[in-house]
């Protein structure tokens, strides 16, 4: 078990980089620079939403189910069907690797 414990936070961490990455992507591709992506009114701009609505995330449980909309509609934005967005929302590690790196899925502000 000790090699398995120590090789789960380096996992998580891996996967974390991943999602930073893909997200640093994909606000490039919607034409922002890559700090933006630390912002959180920024997130809002992609999904379409007003940027006041960050606050949203502040709430407690509440935030997570936003951040589950958020995300599905910042993939409408980027010309996703309605699966891909679902997706989007719940693996968003992966996603949004693809989202940046594909030429598939253009930003329409």
């Amino acid at each position: 078990m000790d090699v398995l414990e120590s090789l789960v936070p380096w996992g998580v961490m891996i996967v974390f980089l991943m999602f930073l990455f893909g997200l640093c992507k994909t606000y490039e591709k919607a034409g922002y620079e890559a700090y933006d992506m630390f912002l959180p009114f920024r997130y809002m701009d992609l999904s379409g939403l007003p940027k006041i609505a960050f606050l949203v995330l502040l709430l407690p449980f509440i935030n997570i189910i936003f951040f589950i909309y958020v995300s599905y509609k910042v993939g409408i934005r980027f010309g996703m069907s309605n699966r891909m967005s679902a997706l989007l929302s719940m693996l968003p590690f992966i996603l949004f690797l693809i989202t940046g790196f594909s030429k598939k899925y253009q930003y329409m502000a």
